[in-house]
């Protein structure tokens, strides 16, 4: 539920998206989300933190703010997911904006805990554009449970939550693991790599390097 004593209540569009998302924990549940549906227990996975009890409140905050839904999935799966609605997924390039921003903070450490999402998004708000502008090739990524597969197409990357198995290079390790082969140039042999080894160097040399890890 929202607290209307915490409300902003101003007529401005930054003052009501604070009111929607500036709770504790609210926007990078919507971070999590921007890939597509999870269950409650994915979304606390990637919220390393958080507790319970409070997750309930903000997804429950977000459903009456009109950003999520919370629906039922037919039997045999019989689990409650939560989804952005079309409202709700407008809220990403205010994510990847603050993805790149943060990005540049000295005090980013890539040994902090890290979800699937947080990388996958990233990747689309850091990748340069203009080394990457002359390669077509799809890479994947598997990180425990989930999958992952990213198309790069002359400077362009799209990000869906799918099978990597057909990817031309196939990247397999934790997010933190992999994320410090990208931006921390740490070495690719520390993960699992099955395809183009040379695709995959070519992939971690698109990203800038980042100064916190």
């Amino acid at each position: 539920m929202r607290d209307n004593k915490r409300l902003y209540e101003q007529a401005c569009g930054a003052a009501v998206a604070l009111d929607v998302l500036g709770e504790r924990w609210a926007l990078l549940i919507v971070r999590e989300l921007l890939l597509g549906p999870k269950r409650f227990a994915d979304i606390r996975s990637g919220l390393p933190g958080v507790s319970a009890n409070v997750l309930s409140m903000r997804l429950d905050g977000l459903e009456e703010s009109g950003v999520l839904t919370k629906r039922l999935l037919p039997p045999p799966a019989s689990v409650s997911i939560y989804e952005l609605t079309p409202w709700g997924y407008q809220a990403e390039p205010v994510v990847r904006a603050l993805v790149e921003w943060g990005a540049m903070s000295p005090d980013l450490s890539l040994s902090n805990p890290m979800s699937p999402t947080t990388l996958m998004l990233s990747l689309r708000g850091l990748l340069d554009s203009t080394r990457s502008r002359k390669e077509r090739a799809t890479i994947g990524f598997r990180m425990g449970r989930e999958g992952f597969v990213a198309k790069l197409d002359a400077g362009d990357l799209s990000v869906e939550r799918n099978d990597p198995s057909d990817a031309d290079v196939l990247l397999e390790g934790t997010a933190n693991d992999i994320a410090m082969v990208i931006y921390g140039g740490v070495a690719l042999n520390t993960i699992d790599v099955h395809g183009d080894r040379a695709l995959a160097k070519r992939f971690s040399a698109y990203f800038s390097r980042l100064n916190g890890h």
